[in-house]
């Protein structure tokens, strides 16, 4: 993993603004790390409007109205 670390110009926030940019680019690495639980995300999504893709391409669009814990979707369209 590389760093970048910009030089700016020598004033009193050049090391608040090196230590932001840091601090930001670490949350974002965890933030893509975290993993997510699909059922309750799934359970979040009822009621939204939804693209479900096949694994074979195939997509519908619509609403969706429950998931079971097999995680069977139903969609209206």
């Amino acid at each position: 993993m590389a760093v970048s670390i910009f030089l700016f110009h020598s004033t009193p926030y050049s090391f608040i603004f090196m230590l932001i940019y840091i601090n930001i680019y670490v949350l974002l690495l965890i933030l893509q790390t975290i993993p997510v639980n699909p059922k309750p995300f799934l359970k979040n999504l009822t009621g939204k409007h939804v693209i479900v893709k096949l694994k074979w391409g195939m997509e519908y669009k619509g609403y969706l109205v429950s998931v079971d814990s097999y995680m069977n979707l139903q969609v209206n369209f």
